[in-house]
């Protein structure tokens, strides 16, 4: 069985005139500690299809399964359950309490966890272990990143989902950002998806699915994937 399950996932939005469909009948399957890129120009559907996979929303038609947990099937209660222990978040922009250190800062993200990597663990793992009692106003914004990694994978999750990891970031420093979600792949093999505009992006990815107009154009094995530090934007 696929680690994600994806099919005939639609999203529609309104009704008679009114009526808009964000995303028509995806189906894929995703493997275990698979690095993914999912690559649209806005509008495509990728804002969509994301806040499907993270249970932020609900589709419209299909189903959804995430490592046996049949998402598109759970209440509300179950919903806010998935996001907590399944699914890490990482964001363009990120979303740091500005008066919270660091360490503080990933803390916040483990209220109700039971199993979770201790904060000044997970920002060691990110190379941060000198900064945790910094606030993100004395941290450059790749740093601040590095933290927001530390929080998602903190808690330990099925799946990593990222929206535009580097588009507020130099090239030499989202190099630093990508290097790190590609080792969480191929090292600690998490599941990891990066919703994208940028197709130099796709050059490292295990797998590139395309989106146009809410529909899957493309869905590709790279056979050959690039390094990070091969990789200019």
């Amino acid at each position: 069985m696929a680690f994600i399950s994806i099919k005939s996932l639609s999203r529609v939005f309104g009704s008679g005139e009114n009526k808009t469909t964000a995303l028509s009948g995806a189906t894929f399957d995703i493997d275990k500690g698979e690095f993914v890129v999912i690559l649209g120009a806005s509008g495509a559907g990728k804002s969509t299809l994301l806040n499907l996979l993270g249970g932020m929303d609900l589709a419209s038609e299909g189903s959804y399964t995430l490592n046996g947990i049949e998402v598109t099937s759970l209440s509300q209660k179950g919903l806010t359950l998935f996001r907590r222990n399944s699914v890490g978040f990482i964001f363009q922009f990120y979303n740091l309490m500005p008066n919270l250190t660091a360490e503080e800062n990933v803390a916040l993200s483990l209220k109700g966890i039971k199993d979770f990597i201790p904060p000044k663990e997970a920002l060691k793992s990110v190379g941060l272990e000198r900064r945790l009692d910094h606030f993100p106003s004395s941290l450059s914004g790749g740093e601040q990143q590095r933290v927001a990694i530390a929080r998602a994978i903190a808690k330990k999750p099925d799946l990593l989902l990222c929206d535009e990891p580097t588009g507020a970031l130099d090239s030499k420093t989202g190099k630093v950002v990508l290097s790190i979600l590609k080792g969480l792949s191929k090292n600690d093999g998490k599941t990891v998806i990066i919703v994208t505009h940028n197709s130099n992006v796709a050059l490292i990815a295990d797998r590139v699915i395309r989106l146009s107009d809410g529909k899957i154009i493309a869905d590709d094995k790279n056979a050959d994937p690039k390094d990070v530090e091969d990789v200019e934007w």
